[in-house]
Order: C-alpha cells, then sequence, then structure tokens
C-alpha cells in the first residue's frame, strides 16, 4: 500500500500534456488586446524611423546645395588627415594673425561692447585680487604737497555732537548719526539733507529706531543695508536706499560701541562694552556666535574680506585678531611707553600752575636739554585694516602703531602723534583712526581739532610719514574714507581720481561730556583730496 505522503495530488484521469506546451503562456481575452497593442507600438517605431530619416536626408542635400554634394565627405577626409604637428602649425598661425597691428580702418571700428568687456575684465581682476588681499594702491605717493588745493565744506547739522559719518559704496549718500538718537541721509555731492530717522525717549517700548544715543553705523558693501547701534543695546537694520525699518538683533547687555560688515558679505560683526563680539547674519536676521575673551569694554572694530575682524578693548591695552571659522584669537598686546623732552626756554605761562609746580617729579634732565615727560599708554580705542595681515592703532597716549600678525607687539609705533596739550603737558590722545584698505593712508583725529594724514610703508622697513595736517574746529569723533573717479570707465573719461575723507565733529566727546569745547560745532565735514595721478598698484 502506498504511503499517502508520497502519493500524487494529481486526479488520476489527468491526461498528459504535449511537451512543447507552454503553460506559462499569459492569457488573452476573446477581443485579442494583446495582439493589437504590439502592432501599434510597432507601427509608431517604424514611423519615427522614417520621420528620422526623411529629416537627415534634408539636411544632407541643403549642406550638399552649399558646399557640394561630396563636401562632407572631403571635410571629414582632411580632419582625419590632419596631423597634431600641422594642427600646432594652423593655430601658431592663426595666433600670429590675431597679433598683426590694425589699420586705420580697423581702429575707427573699434566695437563698444569690446571697451565694456575690458572694462568689466579689469574690474572683476580687481575685485578678485582685493578678495584675496594682495592688491595693494601707493595713494600717498599722489598727494599734493600743498594744503590750499583741498577742498573742504562743513554741514552744520544735529543738535548734538556727531558720534560716526559714512558713505556708501556707490558715493551716492552719506549717513550721520549723533547723540541725540536720530540718523540723517544726506546727498554725496550737494551735502543737502534727504531722509531723518528720529529718535525716541527711552519709556517708547514699539519704536522703529533708537531710544537712546546712536554710537555706530555700518554699511554692507553691496549697499543694501544700514546697521545701527547705540545705548539702548539694539543693532538695527534699515533698507538702503530708502532707510526702510527692516528688524532689530537684540542679543548685547551693554552700549554697542562698533559695528562693521565682512566684504562682500552680509555677516556682521557687533561689540559692545559687555566685552562680547557677536557675529550676525542680516540676510536672515539671525544670530550666529559669541567671541570672548576682552577684559573691558571693546571700543574699536573692524574687518575686511577674510572672515576673521580686529578689536581694541581699551583698559585692557589688547589688540585682538579674530578667527571666525574656528572661534580662535590671537592677542597682540599695547602699552607702549612715549617720552618728550620738555625744553628749558618752554613757554609755561598757559599751563596750569598745579602742573608746573610737579614738573619736578616727571623726569630727569638729559644732555641738559630739559624735562623728560614719560607717558604710558593705557587704553587703546579705535583701530583699522591696512590689508588682511596688518592694522592700526590709536589711543589715549597719542601713539599710532603698526601691527603684524607675525609679531605680538608693534612693529612700529609713532609716539605723539597729535603732540600734548600746553595747559596740561598731557599727550593729545587719537579719538578716531580710519584706513583706505588695500592703500599706504591712514587718517587720525584728536579733541585738538587736528587730522593729519599719515604714510603707512608696510614693504620692507615699517614707518609712519606725515602726509598733510588739516585744522578743524571741533572733536573729531569719527572718520571715514572713500574714493571716487577710480573706476576704469572713470580713467577712459578722463576724470582724475579723488580721496574724500568724511569726519564726524562734536563739541565734546562721543562717549562723554568732558571737556567741553566752547568754540566746536557740531556737524560733519567733507575733505576732498585731488590725487595728482592714477595710484600704481601692485601684487
Amino acid at each position: 500500500m502506498v504511503d499517502p505522503f508520497f502519493k500524487s495530488k494529481k486526479p488520476a484521469n489527468s491526461r498528459p500534456r504535449p511537451a512543447g506546451n507552454n503553460n506559462n503562456k499569459p492569457r488573452t481575452n476573446g477581443n485579442g488586446s494583446l495582439q493589437k497593442r504590439k502592432r501599434n507600438n510597432t507601427l509608431k517605431k517604424n514611423l519615427a524611423i522614417e520621420q528620422q530619416l526623411a529629416k537627415n536626408v534634408s539636411s544632407d542635400e541643403e549642406s550638399g546645395n552649399e558646399g557640394g554634394p561630396l563636401g562632407d565627405v572631403s571635410d571629414d577626409e582632411d580632419e582625419v588627415e590632419e596631423t597634431a604637428e600641422e594642427k600646432r602649425l594652423r593655430l601658431a598661425k592663426l595666433y600670429l594673425e590675431g597679433l598683426k597691428v590694425p589699420t586705420a580702418e580697423d581702429a575707427l571700428e573699434i566695437d563698444a561692447k569690446e571697451i565694456d568687456n575690458e572694462i568689466i575684465a579689469s574690474r572683476l581682476h580687481r575685485d578678485v585680487l582685493e578678495t584675496e588681499g594682495v592688491l595693494n594702491s601707493l595713494v600717498a605717493s599722489e598727494f599734493p604737497s600743498d594744503v590750499s588745493k583741498l577742498e573742504s565744506r562743513f554741514k552744520k547739522c544735529h543738535q548734538s555732537p556727531l558720534t560716526c559719518v559714512l558713505a556708501d559704496p556707490s558715493n551716492t549718500h552719506i549717513y550721520t548719526a549723533s547723540l541725540d538718537n536720530s540718523i540723517t541721509q544726506w546727498d554725496f555731492q550737494t551735502l543737502q539733507k534727504l531722509k531723518v530717522i528720529p529718535g525716541a525717549r527711552r519709556k517708547v517700548k514699539k519704536f522703529e529706531g533708537h531710544t537712546d544715543n546712536v554710537m555706530c553705523l555700518a554699511i554692507s558693501s553691496n549697499g543694501q543695508f544700514l546697521a545701527s547701534g547705540g545705548k539702548d543695546k539694539n543693532i538695527i537694520i534699515w533698507k538702503l536706499p530708502s532707510l526702510e525699518y527692516v528688524g532689530e538683533l537684540r542679543q548685547h547687555k551693554d552700549t554697542v560701541t562698533a559695528l562693521c560688515f565682512r566684504k562682500n558679505s552680509l555677516d556682521l560683526y557687533s561689540a559692545s562694552l559687555d566685552r562680547m563680539i557677536k557675529v550676525w547674519n542680516v540676510e536672515s536676521m539671525g544670530y550666529v556666535e559669541t567671541l570672548y575673551g576682552h577684559q573691558d569694554g571693546i571700543l574699536g572694530l573692524s574687518s575686511l574680506a577674510k572672515e576673521q575682524c580686529v578689536s581694541v578693548g581699551g583698559r585692557d591695552r589688547s589688540l585682538r585678531c579674530w578667527q571666525i571659522i574656528n572661534s580662535g584669537q590671537l592677542i597682540l598686546r599695547g602699552g607702549v611707553q612715549s617720552k618728550y623732552i620738555l625744553p628749558k626756554d618752554y613757554d609755561l605761562s598757559n599751563t596750569l600752575e598745579q602742573v608746573v609746580d610737579n614738573l619736578g617729579h616727571l623726569g630727569e634732565a638729559e644732555n641738559d636739554k630739559g624735562k623728560i615727560l614719560k607717558y604710558m599708554e593705557g587704553s587703546l580705542d579705535c583701530c583699522g585694516h591696512i590689508d588682511e595681515d596688518h592694522f592700526v592703532s590709536g589711543g589715549d597716549s597719542g601713539t599710532l602703531s603698526v601691527w603684524s600678525i607675525t609679531r605680538k607687539k608693534p612693529v612700529y609705533s609713532l609716539n605723539l602723534a597729535h603732540g600734548i596739550n600746553p595747559e596740561n603737558l598731557q599727550p593729545y590722545p587719537i579719538l578716531s583712526i580710519a584706513v583706505c584698505p588695500y592703500t599706504d593712508v591712514v587718517i587720525t583725529g584728536s579733541y585738538s581739532g587736528a587730522v593729519k594724514f599719515w604714510k603707512i610703508n608696510t614693504q620692507g622697513k615699517f614707518n609712519v610719514e606725515e602726509l598733510i595736517s588739516y585744522e578743524a574746529e571741533g572733536y573729531i569723533n569719527g572718520i571715514s574714507i572713500c574714493m571716487t573717479n577710480e573706476s576704469p570707465k572713470a580713467d577712459l573719461e578722463g576724470k582724475t581720481p579723488e580721496f574724500t575723507a568724511l569726519l564726524a565733529v562734536g563739541r565734546h566727546f562721543s562717549h562723554g561730556r568732558w571737556n567741553f569745547e566752547k568754540f566746536g560745532r557740531n556737524g560733519f565735514q567733507k575733505i576732498v583730496v585731488p590725487l595728482e595721478n592714477k595710484p600704481k598698484t601692485f601684487e
């Protein structure tokens, strides 16, 4: 008897199928829809092939009418027969033909489009070199020796002393900020007032503007945004040129003292008396990170194209170079000591009696020339970028220092850059400093009213030379620099490059009301220095 496990499940009456029969053949319905679809697909493919062949034939006929029926064949044969040496020879001949001097008729047919392309190419090349920080211009050598050639205009404005002034990248508008909580827009050429953003009192909660003194301004490289900061601890972003309110950035715990945009970017750096530097992105109106390290309130901030910035920390007497990518910092120590020999025949009639009585304790005589007055730098108040590797700073001792990232001490220091005050025999401090990036020109200002233009030599031996000294009325609380008529298009039009300095002048300091100047004026001053020739550039 067969085991049920091995018993087949087939019915007993099932007959075997032929060997050639395919059980996996797909079933079709009675209408034969599968055969119809296959036949339609075949017809479509054949129709597409016929259309493609017709197009090829028509194109061959057109090419044959133009160059002969065998033109294509001969060209292919020539290309195949040309060797690598023959190709190099043919290209060399074409290159030599292009180097031939054009005739007078060809010179008259110069296309304006070619000139525009050359202008764009030269400008792009310059932008690339500036971005890399390898292009420098020798502007100081083109300064006029006669001060009378300078053009100066003073615009009285604001009820309180100005704290800062700057122009947009296109040199069409000037923006000023003051201790009266307001921001004003001016025309660059006519100095006509265009728009005012008034301030408000501290009690106002919802207000599109500042409710306390405006201390600093910054404009992005594309000229689209203006950032302002002040004692209300807020940073406000404005749309240019309409000065439309965009929004506020709130993170600082004390007065915002300095702002700067990274070149060719919308990254914003802010410094405050809370000893912190914060990084923002204006495009997204977002906070990025905070940089810690200063031991006192930060008073100055500067940045160029790289993701780094330089700051000075006031009484901690340090200049710090911050690497934004890895949050690192390079600490450069200040505190330079300066000396001044007071001659024996110095007129002390304008000096305070208390100061005259203390002269005996200030120093000993040297070579019988007079008393030696010693001054120690107690605060670094302002800074600026010469290029990506060199910086300048100024402080309360009147010392102008040049720094390099390769050394932790100043590579050059100019003591008593603005002299000493005859009333108290103390040096005039450097209140503000401005550097024209990638050039050799630096401007400094003090409360003596003197504005001095300096030549900074960073190639070879470092040194500082005075170019021009200009007298203004009041405290120089802020300086900014802009260059005009330096584009290739201006060169073709025959315009002479101009160096423009904007001064924020007030009757007292921007950080306090001490040493009130009765004869000063509140306003900004525009000084235009016509250059003799176009500055030379080098990499």
